[in-house]
């Protein structure tokens, strides 16, 4: 990383976080200041006072858009992670999510239920997605090798977790069941992943960053940021309808809500004697019981990143 970024996440890791309650004000905020922008661009000529009240919401508008941002660039760095290796360097694509950040902080409606992190993060990966296919650099991952580059990345996160060091490219083609040189190419066209060990400033690393200091894993804290306290009450409300107390064991695994490390199909099915598809058919009934609270289909993209 540059020493330009390394103070860029040197300074967004000591942002307070935003509680429910904040989010939504700061939402009311920017709201009643894009309205108030609307009347004052309008045909029509307020009264002077009128006319100052107004410029007064404009102004607390755009302070609690910054607000809502600069208290959710963290979210974007973490998420930037998992789209690492398809061929947009580490800081550009930090750099479009937070445009799409902006963009969800500008738009966000607190009257929908919404917590402002699960809203944005779908505006979030939109924008990196889409300089990913709009601008992925001069050496262009083929399309054969994305869904490898992806399997490979994933591989060494886990690897690196279970076993604290990087895995070798005889290892790497095992867990991906293909050879040492297809590995060494993904490595050499996608570009130089950031590790969470990566130091920003003298003592701390991108991971003691992004973690707030807490003692919670990676999983956990993606729970957490991307949403909060009502992830948690939805995910336990639902897994209060299953009658099967080793179901319901099995789906706070699997969801990371009993030590903070969301389990793979694989690791479930060897603790628990299910075969992989039979997990996957449970796994859809509680989504399904989730997506009547609107967190479904995030919790199936956190299933898919873990």
């Amino acid at each position: 990383m540059t020493e330009g970024f390394t103070t860029y996440l040197s300074d967004i890791g000591r942002v307070a976080q935003l509680n429910a309650e904040e989010e939504c004000d700061l939402g009311r905020k920017v709201q009643a200041g894009l309205a108030a922008q609307e009347i004052l661009d309008g045909n029509g000529e307020p009264e002077p006072t009128r006319r100052s009240e107004l410029r007064r919401q404009v102004r607390d508008g755009e302070v609690a858009r910054q607000r809502l941002t600069e208290a959710n660039l963290r979210l974007v760095v973490y998420l930037a992670r998992g789209y690492q290796g398809r061929g947009v360097p580490f800081a550009d694509l930090v750099q479009e999510g937070n445009v799409g950040l902006l963009a969800a902080a500008t738009r966000y409606r607190p009257d929908k239920g919404w917590r402002f992190s699960t809203y944005a993060g779908s505006w979030i990966r939109s924008a990196m997605l889409a300089a990913i296919t709009n601008q992925g650099g001069a050496v262009r991952m083929p399309a054969h090798l994305s869904a490898l580059a992806t399997q490979i990345y994933k591989a060494e996160r886990q690897f690196e977790q279970e076993n604290h060091r990087t895995p070798t490219l005889a290892e790497l083609a095992r867990s991906c069941g293909t050879d040492e040189e297809q590995v060494a190419r993904v490595r050499e066209l996608r570009a130089s992943p950031v590790s969470l060990e990566a130091p920003v400033g003298d003592d701390t690393s991108l991971g003691d960053m992004l973690s707030d200091g807490s003692d919670s894993g990676p999983d956990e804290l993606v729970l957490e940021r991307l949403h909060g306290a009502a992830v948690r009450e939805a995910v336990e409300e639902a897994l209060a309808a299953v009658g099967d107390e080793r179901v319901r064991r099995l789906l706070r695994l699997r969801f990371g809500l009993v030590d903070g490390r969301i389990r793979t199909l694989a690791e479930l099915s060897g603790q628990f004697g299910v075969t992989k598809e039979r997990l996957r058919q449970i796994e859809a009934r509680t989504l399904s019981r989730l997506r009547r609270s609107g967190l479904g289909e995030e919790l199936r993209e956190l299933m898919r990143e873990s």
